[in-house]
């Protein structure tokens, strides 16, 4: 006669090991009784109950209740096909989690995909709409149900697979958002690109966004781009003078285009080459001509032809590509516009710099230029010095090359300029130390902030009267950690504090005491793990529901602490929580 689980636990002669063999060779006969195999799948044996999972004789509601733990096993069960012919629906009478725990195997069947297709829950959609073995089928349904679904729309379109079919029927239907995504996506089919270009936003705004982005995809097809340039936009015009592309039709076209001059476009897009260039040389229009002579990939031969024309001059100068010979030459022409633009041509010499510099009309600019050397800025800056106007001396006061001797005599006789001096990061000692006793609180907190300040003038101002220089010490990068720690018991500048990369792991672990820096303090560099998950924990049983959101969206938020908030009253908390674990589990 059988016996029992209950029975064989019961009979003293049964030993725990042969108890547990008896009782898995029970759980996997599939002739043995439901209500027995029922008893068996609350088992502290987990063997015990993953052969329950996969004996097609166990009840059903037991099935669906060992799913979650045992996919495989209720995927190879027998019923498992038989319960999909019995409910099309099969998929929505299955727990969720055990649903999730399902859809995350690599290996399902498409009906039971399909079933799932069209579950009420957007959670369990989006692991369908990512699984390799939905069938397209499926895909334009879940599309044409969920419309204005965005995160949907943007799982489909990730798909390696997902068919022209399909992503037509998203360029109809779908949310802005995914609609912006297939324009902007170089791997978007020249065809599905086209259909984007006819279809009409109601917001303006939008059209425009799909426009550029078009535009500027490498594979919108050139009778798209050419619909595009009659839309009389600027910011697209400049988006299809980046393509690599590009037929001379459209250059001229560009090039010629009043409303986007070439020096801001066209001159900027590599790919035009040589050969290009070339054959536009002699185009009727000076402003195709002009764009020719500002690219980079221009012969060495047009620009000595143009150096000699005066309204191709300005472009020779600002060419990057144009030798220090010949902009040397171009500053003997000493016409302000050439000037300046040789000033501001990245590929200006020191050389060239100094002859500019004989002119004394670009000061400002060659002081700005990272090709002048020490001893021509110290000579520009002694002449800038003079400068009648307040806003040069301003500017100088806060170079870095300005000579000592120019800031010493200002810190002394022009107490207008000591802010200035204050933001210098090249000031000596012997100015730092006047400016910290300087009555004005504003020049205290421009030194307080100015990276150059030794940690002893720092120390000094970390004790200041005034809460701005207090704050500008406890923002400085250098500022040590001794100084933030004693400035992190100054409530106002605890926040600062909090921000700062230097302050040390336990002053951080201090200020978890005080409320407002959870956020802050997660951030920080130095704070350790298990002061993040302390911080996650406090956020996650917060009264509040965007830090309830927040630390169901961090990474580090511990799992025990995400399963809570998947049963969150919060919706959007749960679908957070449960998106942080999917992540994990990969």
């Amino acid at each position: 006669m059988h016996q029992t689980p209950e029975e064989q636990s019961e009979d003293i002669v049964t030993s725990p090991e042969n108890l547990a063999a008896t009782n898995l060779r029970t759980a996997e006969n599939p002739n043995v009784e439901p209500e027995l195999l029922r008893q068996l799948a609350v088992s502290d044996d987990i063997t015990i109950r993953e052969a329950v999972a996969a004996n097609p004789n166990t009840p059903t509601e037991v099935l669906l209740k060992l799913a979650e733990v045992f996919p495989q096993q209720f995927l190879k069960n027998p019923v498992f096909s038989l319960l999909l012919l019995e409910n099309p629906n099969f998929a929505a009478d299955i727990p969720y989690y055990a649903l999730l725990s399902l859809l995350k195997q690599s290996e399902l069947p498409d009906f039971f995909l399909s079933s799932a297709a069209n579950h009420a829950n957007p959670e369990i959609l989006y692991l369908v709409a990512k699984h390799p073995n939905t069938s397209d089928n499926a895909l334009e349904e879940m599309t044409r149900r969920n419309p204005r679904d965005t995160p949907l729309g943007l799982s489909i379109i990730k798909r390696e697979d997902v068919s022209e079919r399909v992503l037509s029927i998203l360029v109809e239907y779908s949310a802005i958002a995914v609609r912006l995504c297939l324009a902007k996506n170089p791997a978007t089919s020249p065809s599905i690109l086209a259909k984007l270009a006819i279809v009409r936003e109601a917001n303006p705004n939008f059209q425009q966004e799909i426009y550029l982005k078009l535009a500027k995809n490498p594979h919108t097809p050139i009778i798209v781009i050419h619909g595009l340039l009659k839309k009389c936009d600027r910011k697209i015009k400049q988006g299809i003078s980046q393509r690599s592309d590009l037929p001379i039709s459209i250059i001229i076209e560009l090039a010629s285009d009043s409303q986007i001059h070439a020096t801001n476009s066209l001159a900027k897009n590599l790919s035009i080459t040589a050969d290009v260039l070339m054959e536009l040389a002699n185009h009727r229009e000076l402003r195709v001509r002009q764009m020719v002579v500002r690219h980079p990939n221009v012969p060495q031969t047009l620009l000595d032809r143009a150096v000699t024309n005066p309204e191709l001059r300005q472009y020779v100068a600002e060419n990057p590509s144009t030798p220090a010979d010949l902009l040397i030459e171009l500053v003997q022409d000493e016409e302000e516009e050439v000037l300046k633009a040789i000033a501001t041509n990245p590929s200006a010499t020191a050389s060239v710099l100094e002859s500019i510099a004989k002119t004394r009309s670009q000061d400002i600019l060659i002081a700005q230029h990272p090709n002048a050397t020490t001893k021509l800025l110290q000579q520009i800056l002694w002449r800038l010095a003079m400068d009648e106007r307040l806003s040069v001396r301003k500017y100088v006061a806060k170079h870095p090359h300005t000579p000592v001797d120019i800031l010493i005599t200002w810190v002394r006789k022009q107490p207008e300029l000591r802010l200035f001096i204050a933001q210098n990061p090249s000031i000596s000692a012997e100015i730092i130390e006047q400016l910290a006793g300087d009555t004005s609180a504003k020049v205290r907190e421009a030194l307080a902030y100015n990276p150059s300040t030794p940690t002893y003038i720092l120390e000094k101002l970390a004790k200041d009267s005034q809460i701005p220089v207090r704050q500008a010490v406890a923002n400085n990068p250098n500022t040590s950690g001794n100084i933030l720690e004693f400035l992190a018991q100054d409530w106002q500048c605890s926040t600062f504090v909090a921000q700062n990369p230097n302050t040390p792991t336990q002053v951080l672990e201090n200020l978890i005491r005080l409320s407002g820096f959870n956020w802050l303090l997660l951030a920080h560099p130095n704070t350790s793990l298990s002061m993040q998950h302390k911080l996650l924990g406090i956020l996650g049983t917060s009264a509040i529901a965007s830090e309830r959101i927040y630390a169901a969206k961090h990474p580090q938020t511990p799992v025990e602490m995400l399963m809570q908030l998947t049963r969150d009253r919060n919706p959007e908390i749960q679908n957070a929580a449960l998106r942080t674990i999917e992540r994990c589990d990969r």
